[in-house]
């Protein structure tokens, strides 16, 4: 009666492992991880991936640091293509968007007049008033 339990015992056990083997060996049945941002040792590159909403497509965005370049890439499939590349320098330094503007496909040389009208003053998108720049500081205070 008791080997017979122990032989009972180490079959169970057997087939539990036997079973947790093959769950292992399969893999794992969720999909891999996405918007992830990676970069270099150096922190020149940084890489942002997302997932579509449907269709089967996945958005990737690469961004130098250095030239301040962002490209877009979309994957279908097997394959990926570039959807565009841009230089970023003034769309980080605009301060209000006017929505007019933000309807239409705007240029980097669009983004820069913007940028530079919003620096004079003359902002399409705010209340045209300049802004009040803090009083310089005095030496040997």
């Amino acid at each position: 009666m008791r080997q017979n339990l122990l032989i009972g015992l180490a079959l169970s056990c057997a087939i539990l492992l036997a079973l947790n083997l093959l769950v292992a060996l399969k893999g794992p049945t969720y999909p891999a991880a996405f918007g992830q941002g990676v970069g270099t040792p150096t922190g020149q590159v940084a890489i942002a991936a997302v997932p579509g909403t449907g269709g089967g497509e996945n958005y990737c965005w690469v961004y130098d640091v250095a030239s301040q370049h962002l490209a877009s890439y979309v994957q279908r499939g097997q394959g990926i293509e570039l959807k565009g590349v841009r230089m970023i320098t003034f769309d980080l330094e605009i301060r209000d968007l006017d929505a007019k503007l933000a309807s239409k496909r705007l240029s980097v040389k669009d983004i820069e007049g913007e940028v530079k009208k919003q620096k004079s003053g003359g902002s399409s998108g705010s209340t045209g008033k300049k802004e009040k720049e803090p009083p310089p500081e005095e030496e040997g205070k």
